[in-house]
């Protein structure tokens, strides 16, 4: 098994702090590697990690995004759903 790239350890790892910025962006980070169910999981994290402030990156994801995970998820639609989570 190969290790994870430092990179994305660091990203893991800014998504685990206190700090809303961090998680904002380090879920934004991880939403533009390539395969679709890594984009799909952080703007699920921003929701559960309820941080507010992840609504603009999610817009832009929701703007761009049409890729589809592995179990049949549109990702667009998921960062729909969880903009409006976070909206309310």
């Amino acid at each position: 098994m190969t290790q994870t790239p430092e990179f994305i350890a660091d990203l893991i790892a800014d998504l685990c702090t206190g700090d809303e910025s961090q998680r904002t962006q380090a879920s934004f980070g991880l939403s533009m590697l390539g395969d679709p169910a890594v984009r799909y999981e952080p703007c699920r994290a921003l929701v559960d990690l309820r941080v507010p402030d992840g609504v603009g990156a999610l817009r832009e994801v929701a703007e761009q995004d049409t890729g589809e995970t592995s179990w049949g998820s549109v990702v667009c639609e998921g960062v729909r759903r969880a903009m409006a989570e976070l909206e309310q």
